[in-house]
């Protein structure tokens, strides 16, 4: 199995896909990831540290709650971006399983991301 991608243009639905099954609340989110840019120094490396361990916290309890609604998406993400099948995505270790996650979330940009769901189109009416 190959490491993992960078996400392509076409993906982006994929993952709108992932982000429709976890009803997250989009002012959290916008608090942790715009709100709060001013107070971070980018080269304070413990101040970053905080922000990115707040978002992942975050990312991880949504995604611990909503695991087997969540599960068949993101293993076919996780086989698109790795050149495989789903069955081997789910045979993995569970080491190897959590790898991939890592390294998903620093392949993602999730600001741009969610900067796109900032758009109108996005927006509840």
């Amino acid at each position: 199995m190959e490491q993992i991608r960078k996400l392509k243009g076409g993906e982006l639905f994929d993952l709108l896909r992932i982000v429709d099954k976890l009803d997250l609340d989009l002012a959290e989110i916008k608090e942790l990831l715009f709100d709060n840019d001013d107070n971070v120094d980018v080269n304070d490396d413990k101040a970053v540290k905080e922000r990115g361990v707040a978002i992942m916290d975050y990312f991880l309890k949504i995604i611990l709650s909503k695991g087997e609604t969540l599960r068949g998406p993101i293993n076919e993400l996780f086989a698109k971006l790795c050149n495989t099948t789903v069955e081997e995505i789910e045979s993995l270790d569970y080491d190897v399983y959590l790898k991939l996650y890592s390294e998903f979330y620093q392949v993602l940009d999730l600001k741009a991301f969610f900067a796109l769901l900032k758009l109108p189109v996005f927006q509840a009416s």
